[in-house]
């Protein structure tokens, strides 16, 4: 294998300038990643109150919050929404406060699943819990909870 020197032809671009640009493209895409990740937590911090009104517990309603997009919240996402930020513990403790958010919501009189496991993805509000939610806690929905 040759080194491309400045008698290239014309078109082609050095392997050292197309690796920079590579990496640069994978550290913005990664800044763009976490800048999406940090609107998604103010406005699920907005959402959460009017939850957590509704007889869910503080982590609880910020796990819901997390999912109110209707779309796949990763196990990353619950896990930082069930505590205050990342650790070692936090997937294990969203796990189970899936598992209570199911009880709580029978417990309150929803029937039906309310929300569902994605394999290998996460978990997401099922249709019929958006629509519950949706009925029981509007502002939750109103103030752009669902990025």
């Amino acid at each position: 294998m040759t080194a491309l020197t400045d008698d290239t032809p014309r078109g082609l671009v050095p392997r050292a300038d197309l690796y920079r640009a590579l990496q640069r493209l994978d550290d913005a895409l990664a800044e763009r990643d976490e800048l999406r990740e940090s609107l998604a937590r103010l406005v699920h911090a907005e959402a959460a109150p009017h939850i957590k009104r509704l007889g869910f517990s503080p982590g609880q309603a910020r796990i819901i919050a997390a999912m109110l997009d209707g779309k796949v919240a990763s196990y990353a996402r619950l896990a930082y929404a069930s505590s205050d930020g990342p650790d070692t513990d936090a997937d294990n403790v969203s796990k189970v406060q899936i598992c209570l958010i199911r009880r709580r919501a029978a417990a309150m009189g929803f029937t039906g699943a309310f929300c569902e496991t994605v394999w290998s993805m996460g978990y997401a509000l099922t249709p019929a819990a958006l629509a519950w939610l949706r009925a029981r806690a509007p502002e939750a929905f109103t103030q752009g909870a669902a990025p």
